[in-house]
């Protein structure tokens, strides 16, 4: 999520700062760049917070998809032809991170009332369960989410 937010404040930067402080600009591409760090981790994250064989892999293809989904966007968002200003790809750019800022910080609001009423029910960690009953997050009670 603070990924994002820096990447958000560069995206503006590049979208309303002057086209004629180009040192300014060139650091917003390098802020906007701070989101592609943090991919890898938001892959990983969607993936570990799930249990089960099959939810595993369901999460896993799903964020491909929506990677994909973006990869094939951008271009067509960014375009060649309103450049160099590019008012739409950075509209676009802004609106798609600030949606993962509020994405993650509901994803995070969920998960930890989640873990705190499986705490409350179990009272931690019953060690009941494990690994190799392939059980879903849900059926689990041991389970909590990485936050």
């Amino acid at each position: 999520m603070i990924y994002a937010l820096i990447s958000v404040a560069g995206t503006i930067i590049c979208w309303v700062g002057p086209q004629s402080n180009r040192g300014l600009l060139f650091a917003g591409i390098f802020l906007m760049a701070v989101q592609v760090a943090a991919g890898g981790l938001a892959v990983s994250f969607a993936a570990s917070n799930v249990a089960g064989h099959t939810k595993k892999a369901t999460i896993s293809a799903t964020t491909f998809v929506g990677y994909c989904v973006g990869n094939f966007i951008s271009p067509e968002i960014f375009g060649a032809l309103p450049g160099p200003l590019y008012h739409a790809g950075f509209v676009g750019s802004c609106i798609c991170l600030c949606l993962v800022v509020v994405i993650g910080a509901v994803t995070y609001v969920v998960l930890r009332r989640e873990n705190a009423k499986r705490d409350r029910i179990t009272g931690g960690h019953s060690g009941l369960h494990t690994i190799d009953e392939d059980l879903s997050d849900m059926q689990n009670e041991d389970f909590r989410y990485v936050l």
